[in-house]
């Protein structure tokens, strides 16, 4: 699951203190064999997975192999990874390079805990800033300064089991995708026909998690949109926007081809539903593939999210950074650049969790005939239809807002109207409007 993280208000208030410190305790430099001066730089992530630290450790082997002047300490932090870099950043121990969350970068960049990129883009003409997707890029930049590079990119997509459809004589989501049909009416065509609610083992035609990533969908697929381009106006309350959320509620309790959130929980769970077999769709991001990969229940494949107006759908990314306080700069620069390289995507999405930001890397061979799924090219249209989790600072805090009203709407106990008559005036108020 992922969920924006709200970043700690004190940061701006130590900032300044991290600032002055970030210039006295650095890492010495070292020489070579052959006596040339080594810079030594720190480079953080979040861990947890075995098999991507591993993989950061062989990238970062192959990067000292070929840049015998520069040492990389990969700093695993443990825990609250955002806590810790804030805590870092305020005292002046940040990494030189680090990974950031991409909403969660918002504050960062606002406060000046981060240097622009652009005078190192610039002067590299190795370098190629068009290779990457433009909407996961742009709201990176900030009063003229670009300040994040992305990994990677996620889509919310929708997982469907290949089985279901097939022992159902049913045309795959994909098969009416290449129609142009995979519509809200067929949907909800499909779904009806390989639900059975009330059987002794029920079954649905999709299950789902119910945090903001996935009911973004069914309000841009209907027209709307989440916020104005500027972010000062929320616009999730619009008629096309509500019309977006009666749907999608309409599924649980109309047409009973999606559990709610309480049904969920009591049968095991969304997820459970969707890997035992009892949910023949499942909307996520590339995050579950590698798990996907390991079932032995049934055969997947992907598809773009349903459409009625428009395609469209929630995008997700974190970003390669350098923290305004190094004094080694340069340095990092040329591992951020060499862990943005395509062979470097490539390498990190072997395993399925991600799709490369890179457009190179993203619709070569060795991605999109990396299977299952079958049809990973969706992956690519759904980014260009997609619709970046918002940078600014206060998004966590608004969408805290809609949580508890938007959870009781999804459980039917209150409706579409209801519920944003409850959240709105709170949203407005966090965004400072009247």
């Amino acid at each position: 699951m992922r969920k924006t993280i709200n970043l700690v208000s004190t940061l701006s208030l130590f900032l300044l203190v991290g600032q002055l410190l970030s210039g006295a305790p650095t890492l010495a430099a070292s020489t070579t064999s052959s006596g040339a001066a080594v810079t030594k730089i720190s480079f953080s992530m979040m861990t947890g997975d075995v098999e991507e630290v591993a993989n950061y450790r062989a990238l970062i082997e192959d990067f000292q192999a070929a840049n015998k002047d520069v040492k990389v300490e990969f700093l695993e932090l443990t825990g609250n990874y955002f806590e810790k870099i804030i805590s870092m950043i305020a005292t002046g121990t940040a990494p030189d390079i680090f990974w950031y969350g991409g909403t969660n970068s918002a504050q960062l960049i606002r406060d000046g805990a981060l240097a622009d990129l652009t005078p190192f883009i610039e002067k590299d003409p190795d370098f190629k800033l068009a290779d990457f997707f433009p909407s996961i890029v742009n709201p990176f930049r900030w009063q003229g300064g670009l300040y994040g590079i992305p990994r990677d990119v996620s889509p919310l997509v929708l997982y469907y089991n290949v089985d279901s459809f097939s022992n159902a004589g049913l045309l795959s989501p994909n098969d009416y995708h290449d129609r142009k049909a995979w519509t809200w009416d067929n949907f909800l065509s499909v779904s009806r026909k390989l639900s059975a609610p009330n059987a002794p083992t029920p079954r649905y035609g999709m299950s789902t998690d119910w945090w903001w990533g996935l009911w973004f969908p069914w309000i841009l697929t209907n027209g709307g949109e989440i916020f104005s381009p500027d972010y000062k106006e929320p616009r999730f309350d619009s008629p096309q926007a509500r019309e977006g959320l009666k749907f999608f509620c309409d599924l649980i309790h109309v047409h009973k081809v999606v559990p709610s959130p309480d049904q969920a929980n009591a049968l095991g769970g969304h997820w459970g539903l969707f890997v035992q077999g009892q949910a023949a769709m499942y909307p996520s991001g590339r995050w579950v593939v590698p798990g996907l990969r390991k079932t032995e229940k049934f055969n997947f494949d992907a598809v773009v999210m349903p459409y009625k107006v428009r395609q469209g759908t929630a995008l997700f990314t974190g970003v390669y950074v350098i923290s305004a306080g190094s004094t080694k700069k340069q340095a990092a620069w040329r591992l951020l650049k060499w862990l943005a390289s395509p062979q470097a995507q490539l390498k990190l999405a072997a395993r399925g969790q991600v799709l490369p930001s890179r457009i190179s890397a993203a619709t070569s061979k060795e991605f999109i005939n990396s299977t299952p799924p079958e049809h990973n090219m969706i992956f690519v249209e759904a980014v260009q239809h997609g619709y970046l989790e918002p940078v600014f600072p206060e998004f966590g805090k608004v969408m805290d807002a809609t949580w508890g009203p938007f959870w009781e709407m999804f459980n039917g106990r209150i409706g579409v109207d209801e519920a944003l008559a409850a959240i709105m005036p709170q949203v407005k108020q966090i965004m400072g409007l009247k």
